[in-house]
């Protein structure tokens, strides 16, 4: 029976229902956005990572974040190929700087990757395959997803990185996180050229024989190596990225906040929309108590109706949440999308936002007093 109310109740003025649910929807979108931003923003951060194929880290013992990486004795990456368990072992370079706009001469802000290209594995297919045409000095790959503020760009043509030309010899398609415009690779000896005076690198990358166990290999090359280097599973270096960067630097931070003020108008928004239905029917509650029903019972009857428009409210911004991560994905490349995490955290948060609004709308119900029914 208290099901049977509370649906009636939630659903005999369908045009009140509308409006409520699409406020109390607009607060779960407002969550989902937040949130995706969030994750997104910590994928983007790290997103040089997750395209390396290769199974441990080394870093530089003073590492703070792929801004502020520090260095790597190039003398460590031969070091850790003689460690029991190491298949392969390359050195990286990366760094900011600026890519020269050729028509006005204007100057962007592009990362720029240092590899041996008979010597490192990325996971996306095409870029192997094009990682060979810069085996000669002074060649490049541009990413496809570079800003169009770089300018006009293709195969065969001469660009410019700080005060050095190069031919651009091949594109790739990966994007470039959000603190650069652009994303190009060279090799190891182009970057030093472009970076005068950088020698030592700022990440290595090892790949594990099979028969070997990474926490095995971490464990030996830590004992083996000198202490000015920190070694890390390659998903534990990612994770730590994407921490740092939601939770230390500011745009992370103040994603957080984002949710929180969501969550907040949510509260508001269904804490309206219950104590303005049940001061509507507060009269019928009250008749409830008079025949002798529990107070208990009408709560559950007012649970069930914030249940009611707090999950109609979660489906449609689940939909609408959809909908927008593919279309700014699309339109910015942005790694926004949705997963199991992001859904149960949001519907958790829908349900944890329904008790809270629920508890103080149901306070009038408790004070009425039958009695005034009848008099």
């Amino acid at each position: 029976m208290g099901i049977s109310l509370a649906w009636s109740n939630t659903f005999e003025n369908k045009k009140r229902f509308i409006t409520a649910a699409s406020g109390i929807a607009f607060a779960i979108l407002l969550i989902f956005m937040q949130l995706g931003f969030l994750n997104a923003a910590g994928r983007n951060a790290a997103f040089i990572y997750h395209q390396l194929d290769g199974d441990i880290a080394i870093v530089s013992a003073s590492y703070s974040s792929m801004i502020n990486p520090g260095k790597i004795n190039i003398y460590r990456i031969p070091q850790a190929r003689n460690v029991a368990g190491v298949k392969s072992a390359t050195g990286i370079y990366f760094k900011y700087n600026r890519w020269i706009n050729r028509i006005n001469q204007s100057r962007i802000q592009c990362l720029v990757l240092g590899i041996d290209p008979a010597d490192i594995t990325f996971k996306d297919s095409h870029l192997m395959g094009t990682v060979s045409r810069i085996a000669e000095r002074d060649t490049v790959l541009v990413d496809q997803l570079t800003s169009d503020d770089y300018g006009p760009r293709a195969p065969g043509d001469t660009v410019k990185i700080n005060k050095t030309e190069l031919t651009m010899t091949g594109d790739f398609q990966l994007g470039s996180g959000i603190l650069a415009k652009g994303l190009v690779i060279v090799n190891q000896p182009t970057f030093q050229r472009i970076h005068a005076g950088i020698t030592d690198y700022h990440l290595g990358l090892i790949k594990v024989n099979p028969e070997a166990t990474i926490s095995e290999v971490v464990h030996d090359l830590k004992n083996k190596l000198p202490n000015d280097i920190a070694v890390y599973p390659l998903k534990s270096l990612i994770d730590r990225e994407e921490n740092y960067f939601v939770s230390v630097k500011p745009v992370g931070i103040l994603f957080k906040i984002g949710v929180i003020v969501a969550f907040l108008i949510g509260f508001v928004i269904l804490y309206q929309v219950l104590s303005t239905e049940i001061t509507t029917r507060l009269s019928e509650f009250s008749t409830l108590k008079a025949i002798g029903l529990s107070h208990f019972y009408i709560y559950k009857v007012g649970l069930q109706q914030g249940l009611i428009f707090s999950f109609t409210g979660y489906l449609v911004a689940f939909i609408l949440a959809n909908g927008l991560y593919n279309w700014i994905n699309e339109l910015v490349h942005l790694p926004i999308f949705m997963d199991v995490q992001c859904a149960s955290l949001v519907f958790g948060l829908t349900m944890l936002m329904c008790c809270f609004a629920v508890i103080p709308s149901l306070n009038k119900v408790r004070k009425a007093d039958p009695a005034e029914l009848f008099k």
